[in-house]
């Protein structure tokens, strides 16, 4: 995996280091320290309040440094560990030193790097941290800490951020905590276990997204900059002074984004803490409200990149710089993003060159994409900016000079003549032996230049603007919508039709993909659309009675772009392709595929979108500590499949140990097996449930339970053995249950309250078919389908 050495977490008692700390251990298999638990161990008969007591402040913190010194030496010869270091740790400047060493950073030059370890500040708002749990459950005042607890707050702050190479939010979002009020002990758990699950989600994700730059094997995964990719790429930018409100609306605001810019210069927090003392850079926004809003974007838009924006008055922003706010805090905001894990940066031109080198270089150490950029707010009628002047080849290589992985320069249309301008020189000799160019005009004969351009271009939703002032945010940006039907009308976007196969009598799940998919096209604007094609119809010649057979027929169609196989299709389906994903060809069949031209020559591409979306329903339902634990146990129920116990190495190879069979299940069995294998799930049970198991099953406490075919009859297994895994999990129910469905013991145990308050989940048939649509729209577009029929707050209006 990674060839990180070790991970040391710091930040307030109550922040949540120990937890998450042992959370990351387990998953990095290496063993987890506790300093606290290591300071008694050497003080026996004392915990540090009472050493504190007996022998004072003085005598605890060289104690807490000796331990220190003690880790950190060890790590030196070569132990791997997770330490969750004590609160006050960063009050001995001889131990910000070994913390800054230790990970290579400074406040100067906070730059990471590979071969040196990670200290992680574990950050929480800042109520919840000057509390700490009673045995009843609630939360009270600390007792023996030094000074009160916003003084402490405010000495320890800027150094935790001086120590640390990351900051990672553990966010208590209050508006998704269950009221516990009057609940009983069950309840109350089953809550706290739902809220922690999803900060285990952020911590992991967090994680995977930090780990990258330590690996040495792995390749560049910095988003956008792929220069053989011809997919059109798209921005929404959050000009809003405070995310949370609009937090219901995301994913409808982000409707065809490829990426979400965070606007940080109109950021203000509506409630600042007084913090008296020091000033960690500029105090509205401060690094701690960055921090917060950066975890809400993270937490309820993951899947879309992070673009992080600091723009100054001179470049359109609202950052106070130079009057309100010293560099020195500006390029602290920047690097303090990095440190959150933000995928993309936007440092604009004119700063410091010195300062953005650091910041550059940081970046890049980090896999975080730099985006250079800079903008003119004069149109060329007024005198200023022109794309056929020296000063756009200018700004292209000032750009290029700082370390841009892409250039961003926007302007002002005067006309609409100023667009074509500006195309030519994306398209001259200069931008296309350089780095990616991201440009277009601004103004109302700028639009053009909008769509026209084809990386991170700036989209809007038309939701949005029915509560803003001026009609648009960023105004005059265009909606996604428009922007495709703009780009077909100008022969850009082809139309495309989108072919379903039935390989067997059962019609209605067709239907319903094509009209979730329909639905799709007409949400984003897409000139698609879908038809259905049986393998019997009377449109074919007689020869086309096989899948084969009917693919070789819609590929003479001009506008043949895909489709789906309503029966994964096998080792048949597999020779039609020219390339299959690594999916389809562990499992050993294909449900969809897209025809792509190169050139003369069109090329199908199969893949088995199934498999995806039920990884992807499987991975939103299960804890992390669950879906990733080595320990971790499946079962799945399938009639007429003897019984067989697997154990794989490797994700691609536990659905090779199933022997091969006709039955329609066999395809199935083999994708879910599979689907287990990549959450981390290397020991897999399949049983027939109408026949005594040859090995019991009762001790194994499985995990994942999945149930293909009818599973209403169990000989000898006990459904509440099955059941019994101390932290949940999911059962998944792979067959459509109507009202004359047969009675299955397994899904009616699931369903009880009491299973479901110790974190029993079921995934039903028709909850994976809706997710199959979602995952075969994306692979047939490349865009995510938006939600639909969803309102902004009534209060929505632009900052």
């Amino acid at each position: 995996m990674s060839e990180i050495s070790s991970i040391l977490l710091i930040g307030m008692r109550g922040a949540g280091k120990t937890t998450l700390g042992a959370l990351v251990a387990s998953h990095l298999g290496l063993p987890f320290i506790d300093a606290d638990d290591l300071f008694c161990s050497t003080h026996p008969g004392h915990t540090p309040p009472t050493f504190v007591k007996e022998f004072g402040w003085p005598a605890f913190r060289a104690s807490e440094t000796e331990i220190l010194e003690g880790i950190l030496a060890g790590i030196a010869e070569g132990e791997r560990k997770v330490v969750s270091l004590g609160g006050g740790v960063v009050e001995e400047e001889r131990n910000r030193e070994l913390l800054k060493k230790f990970w290579g950073g400074s406040s100067l030059s906070p730059i990471v790097g590979r071969d040196r370890g990670i200290v992680i500040h574990v950050f929480r708002e800042i109520d919840q941290v000057f509390a700490e749990p009673t045995k009843e459950g609630g939360r009270r005042a600390p007792q023996w800490k030094v000074g009160g607890q916003e003084e402490v707050w405010a000495r320890r702050r800027p150094w935790f951020r001086e120590c640390s190479s990351h900051e990672f939010v553990n966010f208590t979002n209050q508006t998704l905590t269950l009221s516990n009020e009057g609940a009983d002990v069950e309840t109350k758990e089953a809550a706290h276990r739902m809220h922690f699950e999803q900060v285990e989600r952020d911590f992991i994700r967090f994680f995977r997204r930090i780990l990258g730059p330590y690996n040495k094997q792995q390749q560049d995964q910095r988003p956008f900059l792929d220069q053989k990719s011809t997919k059109r790429t798209y921005l929404v930018t959050l000009p809003f002074p405070d995310i949370t409100p609009y937090v219901p609306s995301l994913p409808l605001l982000c409707t065809g984004a490829s990426a979400i810019e965070l606007r940080a210069d109109h950021l203000s927090d509506p409630h600042p803490h007084p913090r008296p003392g020091v000033a960690e850079a500029y105090e509205n926004p401060s690094l701690s409200y960055i921090s917060e809003q950066h975890a809400l974007l993270r937490r309820h838009a993951p899947d879309l990149p992070i673009v992080f924006t600091l723009r100054t008055p001179a470049q359109g922003g609202k950052y106070p710089y130079p009057s309100g706010a010293s560099e020195e805090a500006l390029f602290a905001s920047l690097h303090h993003a990095l440190k959150l894990g933000t995928d993309v940066i936007d440092i604009e031109q004119g700063l410091d060159p010195v300062r953005t080198a650091r910041v550059v270089a940081d970046a890049k150490e980090r896999q975080a994409t730099v985006i250079i950029s800079w903008r003119d707010v004069v149109g060329p009628a007024s005198g200023g900016f022109t794309w056929n002047g020296p000063e756009a080849a200018e700004k292209y290589s000032s750009a290029v000079a700082l370390g841009a992985d892409i250039v961003k320069i926007v302007g002002t249309a005067s006309d609409v003549q100023d667009n074509f301008l500006l195309r030519v020189f994306a398209f001259s000799d200069l931008v296309k032996n350089g780095p990616l160019l991201s440009a277009y005009n601004m103004g109302p004969y700028g639009r053009m230049s909008r769509f026209l351009n084809p990386l991170l271009a700036s989209v809007t939703h038309p939701v949005a603007r029915k509560g803003t002032q001026r009609g648009v945010i960023g105004a005059p940006s265009m909606t996604f919508c428009e922007v495709q039907q703009a780009l077909h009308l100008s022969g850009l976007l082809p139309h495309r039709n989108f072919i379903t196969f039935a390989l067997s009598d059962e019609l209605s799940r067709i239907h319903n993909v094509r009209v979730f998919c329909e639905q799709g096209f007409r949400e984003l604007g897409l000139p698609y659309e879908t038809f259905d094609l049986e393998s019997t119809s009377a449109g074919l010649p007689a020869m086309a009675k096989s899948f084969k057979h009917a693919l070789e027929f819609c590929l003479d169609e001009p506008f043949f772009s895909g489709g789906f196989i309503e029966r994964a299709a096998g080792e048949e389906a597999l020779a039609s392709m020219d390339e299959v994903g690594e999916l389809a060809r562990s499992i050993g069949g294909v449900d969809a595929f897209v025809v792509q031209q190169e050139g003369s020559q069109r090329r199908v591409i199969g893949d088995h979108i199934y498999t995806r979306a039920l990884l992807r329903v499987l991975g939103e339902r299960l804890s992390p500590s669950n879906a990733i634990s080595p320990d971790s146990f499946a079962v799945v129920l399938s009639p007429s499949f003897a019984d067989l116990s697997i154990t794989a190495t490797s994700p691609l190879s536990i659905s090779s140990r199933l022997p091969s069979s006709n039955q329609d299940n066999s395809l199935l069995v083999r994708s879910t097996l599979l689907a287990f294998s990549q959450l981390g799930i290397r020991q897999v049970a399949v049983v027939d449930p109408s026949l005594e198991p040859i090995k019991p099953l009762a001790s194994r406490r499985p995990t994942i339970v999945a149930t293909i075919g009818d599973t209403s009859s169990l000989v000898g297994i006990n459904v509440e053995d099955l059941l019994s895994s101390p932290t949940g999990g999911v059962v998944v129910n792979f067959e459509p249950r109507g009202p004359r469905s047969p009675s299955s013991p397994i899904i009616d145990s699931a369903r009880s309250p009491s299973r479901s308050r110790k974190g029993w989940i079921i995934v039903t048939a028709e909850q994976l078919d809706e997710e199959f649509s979602r995952e075969l729209f994306k692979f047939w577009t490349g865009v995510a389908i938006p939600p639909l029929q969803e309102e902004l707050p009534a209060d929505f209006v632009e900052d």
